[in-house]
């Protein structure tokens, strides 16, 4: 098997969180683990202290700078979106900025380097504005489902709609989605009509 040049565009790293969850465990474990194997495993995570490229165990971390409302006109926009438009702003637009600001990153990178491989996940849609390329397969990691959260917590309205739509929308720009739990996968084939 050839060694391969494989992206990971994550909203969860250790190198932004030192409380990294599940998803930034299992990252850190996996880029490690293909980097042993002579690969080139990349990751691409959104960073609210700027952009950068750092090295961490011998894997590139590429920072990603979202926006942030630290300004005063910034803190002062943010405010009023948030009074007028609530539970869509927050959520679904805290998505939409870390999946422009990704692949924005991601699509710079291809132009020094060629991928073989993009992985990204369903948390925070991360993959959604990623585009098709020949040759290079695209791969969502589907490891929960927001709608079946938001069921069982009994949240409804606006906002949580467009966070699921926006999870949907990501699993069907994919080339293919993969699940860890057989229960998720059957969820995203027969609700979505996506092949996992």
């Amino acid at each position: 098997m050839k060694n391969m040049r494989i992206a990971f565009i994550t909203n969860e790293f250790t190198t932004e969180k030192s409380t990294a969850g599940g998803l930034g465990t299992y990252l850190n474990r996996v880029t490690r683990l293909l980097r042993d194997r002579g690969h080139t495993p990349e990751v691409f995570v959104p960073s609210t202290s700027g952009s950068g490229t750092v090295e961490i165990n011998g894997v590139w971390v590429h920072k990603v700078g979202i926006m942030t409302a630290d300004g005063f006109m910034g803190k002062a926009v943010n405010w009023l979106l948030v009074r007028l438009f609530r539970e869509l702003w927050s959520g679904p637009a805290g998505y939409l900025n870390n999946a422009w600001h990704l692949s924005r990153a991601l699509h710079a990178r291809e132009k020094q380097v060629d991928f073989d491989l993009v992985q990204s996940t369903n948390c925070g849609c991360c993959g959604l504005l990623i585009k098709k390329r020949a040759g290079r397969p695209h791969v969502m990691r589907l490891s929960s489902k927001r709608d079946l959260w938001f069921e069982s917590d009994g949240a409804k309205g606006l906002g949580f709609s467009a966070l699921s739509f926006l999870e949907k929308r990501s699993a069907r720009r994919a080339d293919a989605v993969y699940a860890p739990s057989r229960f998720i996968a059957r969820e995203c084939t027969q609700k979505w009509h996506v092949t996992t």
